[in-house]
């Protein structure tokens, strides 16, 4: 796949089939489009481009709403790059980008420099400052320019349309199990290892401690069961995502993952850990005592969840 930074940087032969949007998790909606424009572009032997924003529209306009989330950008455009996409154009979101009016930035950015055949883009579309820009007006835009625009309907599952703030609500409300079937895949958190103060090494269970994109929506503080990619293989592993309440008074939210009967010792800058159910809500307990002996009950919990589900 290849990667323009900006459409005015885009240069591969006109007549590409396109879809524009956040792409926030790459969510079965999602893929709907892509999958669309994927399958155009092949029957009509043209690129088939995504394009982009980065920062997202919403971080960059309303910092003070401290919006998260689902994936990191490069988590994203690591997903992306999974998919048979020709090409990916990433739009710096940029001050003077956010004022420009929906006929600005469809003039601008998409005919002089894409000059595509087919725009795929979803029921609900909206772009230009304000979001003025709607579905109606960009068919009577496709029509001046001459490219056909194609609208994808919602996509539901469990009678629920899937989006993005529906998934980051399920995972905040601790359903877990509706998460994987709206996202096509496990909910995963890749962060970069960092040194911990060895107190679960202390207790008989040493952890991976991962520092996250400050950006990237969290679940709930808790344990949960999950599992730990490693390049082609995956380790089981139970996660605690909270304060430490029992060892500290307003310590910052922490992620420590602890690798059940593998006794490696993690090598890598980095971890990715899929989480898959919650065991329980995080707790404080009188002392170390207590908390090893409930530990102790997470691990079994989770052993006998791994093999009756997995």
């Amino acid at each position: 796949m290849i990667h323009f930074v900006g459409s005015h940087n885009y240069n591969l032969p006109k007549g590409a089939i396109l879809t524009i949007g956040n792409f926030d998790g790459v969510h079965l909606g999602h893929r709907r489009l892509i999958d669309t424009v994927i399958h155009s572009a092949r029957q009509s032997h043209q690129p088939s481009v995504l394009y982009t924003f980065s920062p997202h529209p919403v971080q960059f306009l309303f910092p003070e709403r401290k919006h998260k989330l689902l994936y990191s950008f490069e988590k994203t455009k690591e997903i992306v790059s999974t998919l048979d996409l020709d090409c990916l154009i990433v739009e710096p979101f940029t001050d003077d980008f956010s004022k420009l009016l929906p006929e600005e930035f469809i003039e601008k950015h998409i005919v002089s420099c894409i000059q595509p055949k087919l725009l795929v883009v979803g029921y609900n579309f909206r772009f230009g400052i304000n979001n003025l820009g709607s579905v109606e007006l960009i068919k009577k835009m496709g029509e001046k320019y001459d490219f056909r625009v194609k609208v994808v309907g919602p996509v539901k599952k469990e009678g629920k349309v899937i989006s993005s703030s529906l998934i980051k609500e399920t995972i905040l409300s601790g359903n877990w199990h509706l998460v994987p079937s709206f996202l096509d895949r496990f909910f995963s958190i890749k962060g970069l290892v960092v040194k911990g103060k060895g107190r679960g090494q202390k207790m008989g269970f040493p952890t991976i401690n991962l520092q996250v994109d400050k950006n990237v929506l969290l679940p709930v503080n808790g344990v949960y069961t999950a599992r730990v990619k490693k390049k082609s293989q995956f380790f089981y592993a139970v996660v605690n995502i909270g304060t430490n309440p029992t060892f500290s008074k307003n310590c910052l939210k922490k992620i420590e993952v602890h690798l059940i009967e593998r006794a490696e010792n993690w090598q890598e800058k980095e971890c990715e850990v899929e989480i898959l159910e919650k065991i329980r809500s995080e707790k404080k307990f009188p002392g170390p005592k207590e908390l090893v002996h409930q530990i102790k009950k997470d691990i079994e919990y989770a052993k006998k969840y791994f093999h009756s589900c997995l």
